[in-house]
């Protein structure tokens, strides 16, 4: 009997078609996740609003600057604070893809601190924090 001699396959081949199909597809993958997080203040406002089933309406949050900026009105110990829960407020600034360096900072301001700012992909913000009036953030386009 005779043994068939099997051809070794052609690797180099095969991976000089694999490895740019693979690049090209995180390329373009890459593309599309930017233009879905990478849009207008605007659009990333009424995205990140929506994602927390929250609107402009909702008790605390104010849109600014036809609906480019928003202001999160925190809640207090204060009867004058404006009502916006600390759940709420993080939903919103996770849809804003705040960077976590950010919430650590806003999480140990004081009073005495004074207003606080820091900007990040397309946003700056800007927030005080007093016990009676709660954590108050505006959140604005960073290409004013």
């Amino acid at each position: 009997m005779e043994q068939q001699h099997k051809k070794p396959r052609d690797w180099t081949m095969f991976s000089l078609g694999l490895i740019p199909g693979v690049l090209l597809g995180v390329l373009i993958g890459a593309g599309i996740a930017g233009g879905i997080g990478g849009g207008s203040a605007k659009a990333g406002i009424a995205s990140a609003l929506e994602g927390c089933s929250l609107t402009g309406e909702s008790p605390g949050i104010y849109l600014l600057d036809d609906g480019a900026a928003i202001e999160l009105d925190g809640s207090g110990e204060g009867a004058s604070s404006g009502g916006l829960d600390m759940f709420d407020q993080v939903c919103v600034l996770e849809g804003l893809q705040i960077p976590e360096s950010a919430f650590s900072r806003m999480s140990s301001t004081r009073a005495l601190d004074g207003t606080q700012s820091m900007s990040w992909d397309g946003y700056q913000a800007s927030w005080t924090y007093h016990p009676d009036n709660g954590l108050d953030v505006i959140v604005e386009s960073a290409d004013r």
